[in-house]
């Protein structure tokens, strides 16, 4: 770390009023009253007579010539628009507000000795009682102007700190320091607040604490690094401590030694920052996007140089410099980030980047990727106002008339540099109701608008709707964006250059929530992206939303509108990239557009066997068809979905799926003749609990296909969404579709086909036929046998047309051919043997009020409830007690500590009790530590030796990220939060045969395992979190740890660890260090994953029951059912739960019985020659194979 050594100390020039003072006004002030009172104080107090000049007058080489008054704000005064480029100040039309102002003193902001006073108001008609504030204080400071504060702020401002809490604050700062992940002052702690209303208020109750946690935090920070050198903090937003400190650092309570620890512990921060692996060039290369992470450390460190260079002459970082410039370059020129998600990330980076060239005064992002955002924000806005949420996102984010969301600051900015008028009416639209918090006038607004009780205006400028933005409207995916899959994809799935690759393409009609909105998505990849290539993110109609998307960790395609492609039992056999199925970009094939309706196609070439062609056709106002291939490039067994996630309640009949919420009907009609299936989504980071219109989950349409497909053969999903229900389709062949609104018919076909004698050319095409013409959009030509076999051709080049029947054959020929019925052959559907009865049979079943947890031996059945209960159950079903945990028991364990039988439960709230399991009496209880204080879940809980030294030890791991040990008699071990997210397993057992137990966490994020050594030491964890690939260690290796056990799998002696997935991926890693042994994708999440006499079997929730080789490789597997829930193995029989039974099946896959059941199975644990299952309905049952 550099010694913080200032070649210097920070000097304050001091300023008076004889001092040879210019004041900088606005143009229309310069003969104003305010003004000229203002310079005649100043030439009162000294002797020297200030020059006036108005804005447009000014020259930069007037920094250099002394010191200045800057009246105004960012919108009309030069100076104070640099200041505000410089965050040196945040004066503009939002701050300080109407009836506002705020006179401040800059010190020497520009370097060259001199101080700068700005005289803030939002607005001319406000800057008089700014003035009239300055002249008070020179009067009252009797012409010293070294440092000057007034204020005026119409905002709610907390009360000051009482003086006798401010030692108790700093402690309370200095304690995040022994938090976990990245806790400290600088991330969570009082002293931000202290330093921003320190600033705007200049009270010294604010002012006091800020040295002292500084300088206390420097021996704690260098402690944190000794002892936990495998962390990490990326300081979100120091630059912002960094601007305020250098705002305040001339305050007469600091003396020299107090600013010196402070710039030592900026010094010390950012010197973390710059060794961080976000500065290498092989992680942020030239030319490509960058993620928030690299940008915030950027933003840091430039805030932090300039600071240090400035004022201390210290040049400590001059080689880091290097770096950020080569971060925010890569940005420079494009609007797309590395983060590929909707409702803040898409925002995030390209804000940094902004602020980064107007911090060094370089215009060069309002150039292009200014007005490139603005056009995004509209794009990726649904007419209810939403902002539709790709990637990783939370849920549904409901338009409101509070919050100030991220798509709001690039229509800020752009109103401001560059008066749009379609930016205005865009801000007004997304913006309506809505004001900024006060903390965004130091995050960098930019406003230039009026804030009125009517929206925002811009004098001169009326408001211009973006109607050009409707109909079918593409973002071209950034060059920088090209590059980054370019260096990241493996070679057959690098971009191709004839290809046009889209971001976003969205369709609407207007922006009338009445009608309809579309958003598809191209970009299946970046950091915080989604395997969501050309899935469907939004769809809304008559004021509703009606097809959802939207979770912040559930990436895998399966999880969106989109299509799931299984090839001979593989979820991908071509991999695009570590631990991803689907191709990373989807392209742009064809588009045409009318008044009447639209033609589109995109395709995600490469889709594990598959070029996935979408194509939707657009009758404007009236409906949308969705046309899915699958056309073949690789002759493979193909088991394929198509997922709509439906929102609303469903009712099903036949091929036809109603949706219902609130007054209004939505249709989705299949036209395949396929099995579908309901199935809902009950995971909490799917719901739309803030949608207005529906309730409860997000219900999941799955149509499945079955074929063996050759090179070039095909599956198609044809989906017809209207909110009309007197509009029918029917499909006329495999290509055509037959769409009947009124006494309007129309068809819509794909590829070449043929009409009655017609055939047909085009990508995509429309044909409509009315009395008199037939009317044709994207047809290429027709072509028309006549005798002696010769083809007559009409050819159209894809124009819409209107072809009078009168004067065409062909035409009429047509217009008779689309009122013919016909019918397509069956396409296929995933063939479910039934299964054979008997096999299974239930010894005895108990009732329970509820279970939330199972646990079972071969000598007893241990479950606890919602309600608290814990029951133990003898092998026989008898109970034998039962005891209340008084809180929802959502873990528990049987096992030995030191000899002793004891009975763990785990609860909501963070309590581990361990019972006796002879008398159900308490031994212990713990209360665990989480990374909040607030109480999070107890999910998984373990036993083993530890330390190899005979003696048991209890560990547990909680959705607080955190997992905790104790010895088996409760007293603790040791805690220690786990990357990253609520822990799903837990196995702690010696793997690697050195006499200590590993401790291996399974979580529910994109870091799903964790192995951490007997002490709670960190050892090695897959990937990192989202965002900081580059510190990883391994490659990406799934989403959501659901199934972990240890398995020899090469037969060295030493035991793997062999995990599954929620997003359908199985590995085999060593424990030691985390080296992949094999990996297999099976696309569903992974049911259950158990070892077998005879090799590995697992089961997904797509109702494909699998048996593994030692080495990974398939030996069978097979359709069981439509849907598994989990598995259990029994000897060398595998049980399986399906929707509503059990299913036996032995080592080859053949069905060897089942066993209806009443409920729902929530639990299924194998002991000796049976499984002990948990019911929906409260009953245990022990069910035994026979």
């Amino acid at each position: 770390m550099p010694v913080f050594t200032p070649a210097r100390p920070r000097r304050f020039p001091s300023l008076h009023a004889s001092d040879d003072l210019t004041i900088v006004v606005p143009d229309s002030m310069t003969d104003h009253d305010a003004v000229r009172r203002v310079a005649e104080t100043l030439e009162l107090y000294g002797d020297c007579k200030p020059r006036i000049v108005p804005h447009n007058a000014f020259d930069e080489s007037m920094y250099r010539n002394g010191p200045l008054v800057a009246c105004g704000n960012l919108t009309d005064n030069a100076v104070m628009a640099r200041l505000y480029r410089m965050r040196c100040s945040f004066v503009d039309t939002f701050f300080p507000g109407d009836g506002g102002y705020f006179v401040k003193s800059v010190s020497d902001p520009f370097g060259f000795g001199y101080n700068v006073i700005t005289v803030g108001a939002s607005g001319v008609e406000h800057l008089a009682a700014a003035l009239g504030a300055f002249e008070s204080v020179i009067h009252t400071q009797e012409g010293d102007l070294t440092r000057v504060h007034a204020h005026r702020l119409p905002f709610d401002l907390p009360a000051f700190p009482d003086p006798d809490r401010i030692d108790e604050m700093i402690r309370a700062d200095l304690a995040l320091w022994s938090g976990d992940w990245s806790a400290s002052p600088f991330r969570g702690g009082q002293v931000f607040n202290c330093l921003w209303y320190f600033y705007l208020t200049d009270h010294p109750g604010w002012g006091k604490a800020i040295p002292p946690i500084f300088e206390g935090s420097i021996a704690l920070f260098a402690k944190e690094r000794v002892e936990h050198p495998e962390s990490y903090h990326t300081f979100f937003g120091l630059h912002h401590f960094i601007h305020l400190w250098d705002l305040v650092e001339d305050s007469p309570f600091y003396d020299d030694a107090a600013r010196k620890s402070v710039a030592t512990m900026f010094c010390a921060l950012l010197d973390h920052l710059a060794g961080l692996f976000y500065l290498r060039p092989d992680v942020t290369p030239p030319g490509e996007p960058r993620q928030n992470h690299a940008t915030f450390i950027g933003l840091d460190l430039a805030a932090g140089h300039d600071y240090l260079t400035r004022r201390y002459d210290f040049h400590g970082f001059d080689v880091a410099m290097q770096a950020v410039d080569r971060i925010f370059d890569g940005q420079g020129d494009s609007y797309k980030p590395n983060d590929d998600a909707g409702v803040g990330y898409a925002w995030l980076t390209p804000f940094h980047t902004f602020l980064y060239f107007m911090y060094k005064n370089d215009n060069r992002y309002l150039r292009g990727p200014i007005a490139d955002l603005c056009r995004l924000a509209v794009l990726t806005v649904d007419n209810m106002r939403s902002e539709a949420g790709y990637g990783d996102t939370s849920g549904y984010a409901d338009f409101s008339a509070t919050g100030w969301p991220g798509h709001l600051w690039p229509l800020m900015v752009s109103t401001w540099a560059t008066r749009n008028p379609e930016h205005l009416w865009t801000l007004n639209w997304l913006g309506k109701s809505k004001r900024p918090s006060l903390v965004h006038a130091l995050h960098g607004l930019y406003a230039g608008v009026r804030f009125t009780d009517e929206g925002f205006s811009l004098e001169g400028v009326d408001p211009v709707r973006p109607d050009g933005l409707t109909g079918i409207q593409a973002m071209r995916l950034p060059d920088a964006g090209l590059r980054w899959v370019e260096r990241n994809a493996p070679e057959t799935h690098r971009p191709v250059d004839s290809r046009v690759y889209f971001d976003k393409i969205a369709l609407r009609t207007s922006f009338d929530p009445e009608d309809e909105y579309l958003l598809l998505d191209g970009a299946g990849t970046f950091c915080h992206g989604h395997e969501d290539a050309n899935a469907i993110v939004r769809l809304t109609w008559r004021n509703r939303a009606w097809l959802a998307d939207g979770d912040y960790i559930r990436a895998a395609p399966k999880y969106h509108n989109a299509i799931v492609v299984l090839r001979d039992g593989q979820g991908v056999l071509d991999p695009p990239g570590d631990g991803v199925t689907i191709p990373p970009l989807a392209s742009l094939v064809y588009r045409q557009d009318s008044p009447a309706g639209g033609l589109l196609m995109t395709e995600a070439a490469g889709y594990n066997g598959v070029d996935w062609q979408r194509h939707i056709f657009w009758g404007k106002g009236r409906y949308l068809l969705v046309v899915d291939r699958l056309r073949a490039t690789v002759v493979g067994d193909y088991r394929c979905r198509c997922l709509w996630r439906l929102v609303g309640t469903p009712e099903q009949n036949g091929s036809l799926t109603r949706l219902h919420q609130q007054g209004v009907d939505f249709f989705i009609h299949n036209l395949d003749a396929i099995p579908q299936t309901l199935i809902d989504d009950d995971h909490p980071g799917s719901r739309w609990s803030a949608y207005p219109y529906a309730t409860g989950p997000i219900h999941v349409l799955h149509q499945t296909v079955a074929k063996t497909l050759e090179p070039g053969e095909d599956i198609r999903f044809v989906n017809l969404f209207t909110p009309h229900p007197d509009i029918t389709a029917q499909r006329l062949s495999a290509g055509l579709v037959k769409i009947e609104d009124g006494d309007t018919v129309t068809v819509l076909g794909v590829g070449t086909d043929t009409l009655g004698t017609v055939t047909i050319e085009g990508t995509l095409y429309t044909l409509t036929a009315s009395r008199q013409t037939l009317a044709v959009h994207g047809i290429e030509r027709f072509g028309h046998p006549v005798p002696g076999g010769v083809t007559i051709w009409e050819r159209f080049d894809r124009a819409p047309a209107e072809i009078p029947l009168a004067a065409s054959p062909i035409a009429r020929h047509l217009k008779t051919a689309m009122t013919v019925r016909c019918g397509i052959p069956y396409p296929g559907f995933y063939p479910v043997d039934e299964p054979i009865s008997g096999g299974l049979v239930a010894d005895w079943s108990m009732a329970t009020s509820g279970v939330s947890a199972l646990d079972a031996t071969d000598t007893a059945v241990l479950c606890g409830g919602e309600d608290g209960t814990a029951t133990l159950f003898s092998a026989t079903g008898a109970v034998m007690w039962r005891f209340s945990a008084g809180q929802p028991v959502t873990a528990t364990k049987l096992a030995m500590c030191d000899g002793i039988e004891v009975a763990m439960i785990g609860t909501a709230e963070s309590t581990l009790i361990a019972l006796d399991t002879v008398t159900g009496q308490e031994r212990w209880r713990r209360t665990l530590k989480n990374i909040s204080a607030r109480g999070a879940a107890v999910t998984a809980i373990a036993t083993a030796d530890l330390y190899g030294d005979g003696h048991s030890a209890v560990v547990a791991g909680t959705a607080g990220w955190f997992v905790n040990a104790f010895v088996g008699d409760g007293t603790p071990l040791w805690a220690t939060w786990v990357r990253y997210h609520p822990i799903t397993r837990l196995i702690v057992e010696d793997a690697d045969g050195d006499g200590r137990g590993e401790v291996m966490v399974g979580n529910v994020y994109s870091t799903p395992l964790t192995v951490h050594h007997a002490d709670g030491s960190f050892r090695w964890s897959t990937l990192e979190q989202v965002g900081a690939e580059g510190n990883a260690t391994t490659p990406r290796r799934g989403n959501g740890l659901t199934h972990m056990t240890l398995i020899d799998v090469d037969g060295d002696g030493l035991r793997e660890i062999v995990y599954g997935t929620e997003d359908g991926w199985i590995y085999a890693v060593s424990p030691q260090e985390g080296a992949e042994r094999w990996r297999l994708s099976v696309a569903g999440e992974v049911a259950g994953l158990a070892a077998t006499p005879d090799g590995i079997a697992t089961a997904t929730e797509f109702g494909l029951l699998y048996r593994l080789a030692w080495d990974g490789s398939i030996r069978w597997y097979a359709p069981v059912a439509n849907r598994i829930h989990t598995m259990a193995v029994v000897g060398d029989q595998t049980v399986s739960v399906a929707e509503d039974r059990l299913l036996r099946h032995d080592p080859t896959g053949r069905s060897t019985g089942s066993l209806p059941l009443p409920a729902k199975v929530l639990f299924a644990h194998p002991v000796k020659n049976s499984v002990i299952c948990a019911l929906a309905d409260g009953t245990v049952v022990r069910i035994r194979c026979v």
